[in-house]
């Protein structure tokens, strides 16, 4: 562990204020944005099915992908793992509100993805990454990555959407922010509006993390160098883009550990 840059207390402190913002006032909108649903799309279509299996979902901020991995991978048991506490908030209510026969296959657990996960090896038959590996600080994807091939059973697939270095997050997110604000202007979605203007914030200090080169995001090709360092095969580039401002700067990953021979 620890191959990428490491951050300092205070660097680390901000990071997680961040994204503890980010869930507080309302991370719930952000996937909601049609750029968003499109990355959980290309997730979706990914998916293989592991019936029975343990699938991890790393970095899962609100819950929003838990119910169609539960549904594409048909597993008996999905953890969510973030490491904000405002994120996991919210993904506890969202199970309140689920049927039963999701929300007794779920697990939430605090994970830094940057860290070691708390998880025993070969425990997952899937690891799934949604717009979350991108954002760690100081290339600690590989970091993550690594964890990922230790947890991961042998045969199990690691899944990665997410935004790649081509990505420009201050120009792509106005773009976005636009075109969603007339949109839903139009339908009169008060409460995303209000949204927009509360998390301005935390947009400003993502955009800053980038600029000051804390958040790197990974390119395709060291994605895939890296996972082929670890040891993983069969690895497929499923997408290499998503809403029409994003076209080039986003991917969707699948990778296999391989059998123990």
């Amino acid at each position: 562990m620890d191959k990428g840059k490491k951050r300092s207390k205070k660097i680390e402190e901000e990071i997680k204020k961040t994204w503890d913002k980010h869930g507080k006032v309302g991370y719930e909108h952000f996937v909601k944005m049609k750029v968003m649903k499109g990355y959980m799309a290309a997730l979706g279509k990914m998916l293989l099915p592991c019936p029975g299996g343990t699938v991890f979902d790393g970095g899962c901020g609100v819950g929003h992908n838990f119910k169609q991995i539960l549904e594409k991978t048909k597993a008996k048991k999905l953890i969510g793992g973030d490491y904000s506490e405002e994120m996991l908030k919210k993904a506890r209510k969202l199970l309140e509100k689920m049927d039963s026969s999701f929300k007794d296959r779920i697990e939430l657990v605090e994970v830094d993805l940057t860290k070691r996960f708390p998880f025993k090896d070969n425990m997952f038959d899937a690891v799934v990454y949604s717009i979350s590996l991108n954002y760690l600080p100081y290339y600690q994807w590989k970091d993550t990555l690594e964890e990922t091939f230790r947890t991961l059973k042998p045969e199990g697939f690691m899944y990665f959407v997410g935004q790649t270095r081509e990505f420009d997050f201050s120009k792509g997110y106005k773009k976005e922010v636009f075109r969603e604000m007339k949109e839903k202007l139009l339908k009169g979605d008060i409460p995303f509006i209000i949204w927009l203007f509360r998390v301005k914030g935390v947009v400003a200090k993502i955009n800053e993390f980038s600029k000051k080169g804390i958040i790197i995001y990974p390119t395709i090709n060291e994605l895939k160098e890296c996972l082929k360092e670890l040891g993983f095969v069969n690895i497929e580039v499923i997408a290499q883009h998503n809403a029409k401002e994003h076209k080039g700067a986003g991917t969707a990953i699948r990778a296999q550990k391989p059998r123990i021979s």
